[in-house]
């Protein structure tokens, strides 16, 4: 008895009585339609061909596109901001030196900037640093472009790091 009362009370079709008017033939809700008596009021009369009756205010929701396209839907939420590129300098003559990761964010304009803020964490022994070398000894990096992510760089203030090979840091290698 119990399932047939839950199958009556469930089943849109057999509904009965105040409620009947609240859901279409299908069973979908009819909105305040099925509250209220709605109307269209156009200023004519009601006759058999013109029907002022509102059978639903539900509105159903399109399957409408975004009006903006691009990247705007697909990126979290806030301004996006690009990746700072990030490399480890280590400091010339001090071969117990652990090296210091350094990102380069946007705010560094040239590279005076840029070394002026290694010279706070790897300064090397023989005054500021002049110059930032590559792994290969050879080459040192001249502009900002010029940096590469995950790159190691030798901090060097004047000498040549090829003098005294053997105090370089033996992270710089590896």
């Amino acid at each position: 008895m119990p399932d047939a009362f839950l199958e009556r009370m469930t089943d849109a079709s057999q509904y009965t009585g105040a409620h009947k008017a609240r859901f279409d033939a299908d069973g979908n809700g009819r909105g305040l339609a099925g509250r209220e008596n709605v109307v269209y009021y156009d200023g004519s009369t009601e006759s058999a061909t013109r029907s002022h009756a509102v059978e639903n205010t539900v509105q159903k929701k399109g399957n409408r596109k975004a009006v903006v396209t691009g990247p705007l839907g697909c990126q979290k939420f806030g301004t996006q901001a690009d990746t700072p590129i990030s490399f480890t300098i280590y400091k010339n003559g001090d071969k117990f030196h652990k090296g210091h990761k350094i990102l380069l964010k946007k705010h560094y304009r040239n590279m005076q900037q840029l070394i002026d803020e290694c010279n706070k964490h790897a300064q090397p022994l023989t005054g500021p640093i002049r110059r930032l070398y590559r792994t290969d000894l050879r080459t040192w990096v001249k502009e900002l472009h010029e940096f590469e992510d995950g790159a190691k760089y030798l901090c060097v203030a004047g000498e040549h790091p090829k003098d005294d090979i053997e105090k370089i840091p033996p992270g710089f290698w590896e």
